[in-house]
């Protein structure tokens, strides 16, 4: 064999080698989540939606945050009869974080795409557990999110809220969102 052809084997071999390498999502977590984490008062699919949102009244002075934590028992999954049971999990400490940007379009500028940051706040509410039926739920404040001020320059607030906790060893997190009108 030429050393022409040998190079040329070579490469291609590396080149298949490489060409192999199986390369894993970094975005997706491939473990089955241990919980159905329901975000109450989200519209009807949001279990299955990514970022499920529920609507607040600008002028409420406290806000019901709720999920509901379900154990899915898949036992009678082919049976038609029966299906897949919805287990409350109870005693899941839960632990709430939250983080808002509030961004404002340069009144001064309308030519420009100019968006000027206002403020960035995040922080943690707080570890609670679930009760017997596996709700978790959390009254706050808008001023808990440092959303303060009169109910017109808290509409259209979006406040990003992330849900995490452990059950059987098994982590799980969930998102969710409030967002703020002026009903």
């Amino acid at each position: 064999m030429h050393s022409n052809s040998k190079s040329t084997l070579l490469i291609a071999l590396a080149g298949c080698l490489l060409a192999s390498c199986k390369v894993g999502d970094p975005f997706v977590d491939r473990d089955v989540a241990p919980l159905l984490v329901d975000v109450v008062g989200a519209e009807w699919a949001s279990p299955i939606a990514t970022v499920p949102s529920v609507t607040y009244d600008s002028s409420a002075q406290q806000i019901v945050l709720s999920v509901r934590l379900l154990r899915l028992d898949k036992t009678n999954l082919l049976d038609y009869t029966k299906g897949i049971d919805s287990i409350p999990a109870a005693n899941i400490p839960v632990t709430v974080a939250f983080s808002l940007t509030k961004e404002v379009k340069a009144e001064a500028l309308p030519a420009y795409d100019f968006v000027e940051e206002l403020f960035s706040n995040s922080g943690s509410l707080g570890t609670f557990t679930s009760d017997a039926d596996g709700l978790v739920s959390i009254t706050k404040s808008y001023a808990d999110f440092g959303l303060e001020g009169n109910r017109m320059q808290r509409k259209d607030d979006k406040v990003s809220l992330t849900w995490s906790g452990a059950y059987e060893g098994k982590p799980f997190t969930r998102l969710s969102q409030l967002s703020v009108s002026d009903n």
